[in-house]
């Protein structure tokens, strides 16, 4: 079943056996908490007791929540921007280092590929 946190609007999919076991749920995002729905072709007993609050001093460990119900943030991490940083500065390199045998063997690139010609006079460089 598909639940939406009041305060933040985040959603999540709640499977049917965890709106049976638990009243409340704890969204991941904002930390409100908020009382589940009953699932779909569930009835509740005749003299139902209500269900507990549970005290507002206490947080919620981290493990009580099921894993299917955290809102995880797919940010990069310290090591992650440090892969993408040396991934772009490769490049970077690579581009360069190709420019510059480009221009630096343009003789033998003109003679062996002669449609690069018209190329390099853009550039203004011609085969001395």
């Amino acid at each position: 079943m598909r639940i939406v946190c009041p305060s933040c609007d985040v959603a999540y999919d709640v499977p049917d056996a965890v709106l049976t076991a638990r009243p409340l749920m704890r969204c991941a995002r904002c930390a409100h908490e908020f009382k589940l729905p009953a699932p779909p072709g569930a009835t509740a007993p005749a003299f139902a007791e209500p269900p507990e609050e549970a005290p507002a001093a206490e947080p919620t460990p981290p493990d009580a929540v099921p894993p299917s119900l955290t809102h995880q943030r797919t940010g990069p991490k310290a090591a992650d921007r440090r892969l993408v940083l040396s991934a772009w500065a490769t490049s970077l390199a690579v581009i360069v280092l190709a420019i510059g045998l480009g221009v630096s063997y343009r003789r033998p690139v003109m003679h062996a590929w002669p449609a690069s010609i018209r190329l390099y006079a853009v550039f203004g460089m011609e085969p001395n």
